[in-house]
This record gives structure tokens, C-alpha cells and sequence, in this order.
């Protein structure tokens, strides 16, 4: 990542969880200066061609934003030719990652039985954070199986 902190200054910090979050789903730093706003993006194949989602984090303390106290996060989404198609705003990045999740799921449906499984997998792995141990501990069983299953099908499986 290019790193918010370079273009906002080390006093604007965006929590660690939510930086993790972003690195570890392949969303890059997409930081200006100009923006008001810290904000990462990532490019998606999408039904239409592919789309942009950009997620605008502002500060923790509502006092402290921008635009004045009010939701922290907004999501945008671009499409091939830079329009922008939605731009919702949450107050959790709990609430993010929902909306994220059911718009990639509308954008790209699976084709084969191997995408399937890896679609289940990535939609476990976004609900994972927002369950209690006991949950978690059953969505490992069935990521495992789903990984079984997957690798048992034949490599040119549609």
C-alpha cells in the first residue's frame, strides 16, 4: 500500500483492523492528498465490464471529519468509463463490508462449480469477523470441506 499516512500525515490513522481488512482482500491504498479522506480501491470484473469500488474512510472521531459530524465511510462504485454508479454511506465497517460483499455477488456470478465454492468461501470469510467463537469455529469445518470439495473437481470442470 502507498500508504494514507503520506498523504494525510501519521496523525490520521485509519485502525488496523480495517488497513488488514483491505491487504488482505487485494484492495490497494488509493490515498490522494486532494481527497478529503483516506480511501482504498479495488478492481472488479463485473457483468457490464469491470468496476471500480473506492471506500472513502474518514476520521474516527466525527468531530474531527471533514464534511462535519455524519457517516465515516462511503463507498463508490465506477464503471469502465469512470461513472460513478452508487455511493452509499455507513457508519460501521461492518456495514462496508456487507454492502461490498452483495455488490460483487450481483456483479460477477460463478460459472463453474470451482467458482461456486470459492464465492461461498469468500462470503464465510467476510461474515467470520461479525460471529461469535462457537460460529467461527463451524464456518473452519466448512471452509475445509468446501476446500475438498473444490479440489476434488476435475480441472476442466464448468
Amino acid at each position: 500500500m502507498s500508504g494514507f499516512a503520506e498523504e494525510f500525515g501519521p496523525e490520521y490513522a485509519v485502525e488496523a483492523e480495517i488497513v488488514e481488512w483491505f491487504e488482505a482482500n487485494g484492495w490497494d491504498d488509493s490515498s490522494w492528498h486532494n481527497n478529503i479522506c483516506p480511501s482504498f480501491g479495488l478492481e472488479y470484473p463485473g457483468t457490464r465490464g469491470d468496476l471500480l469500488f473506492e471506500v472513502f474512510v474518514d476520521a474516527l472521531d466525527p468531530e474531527e471529519r471533514e464534511a462535519g459530524p455524519g457517516p465515516r465511510f462511503s463507498v463508490h462504485i465506477f464503471d469502465e468509463d469512470g461513472e460513478r454508479e452508487s455511493g452509499p454511506d455507513f457508519d460501521t465497517f461492518e456495514e462496508v463490508r456487507g454492502y461490498i460483499a452483495d455488490q460483487m455477488a450481483m456483479q460477477k456470478p460463478p460459472k463453474s462449480h470451482r467458482e461456486k465454492l470459492d464465492s461461498v468461501r469468500a462470503t464465510l470469510a467476510i461474515l467470520s469477523p461479525r460471529l461469535t467463537e462457537e460460529y467461527r469455529g463451524m464456518l473452519r469445518v466448512c471452509d475445509r470441506y468446501l476446500v475438498d470439495v473444490r479440489d476434488s473437481l476435475p480441472e476442466d470442470d464448468k
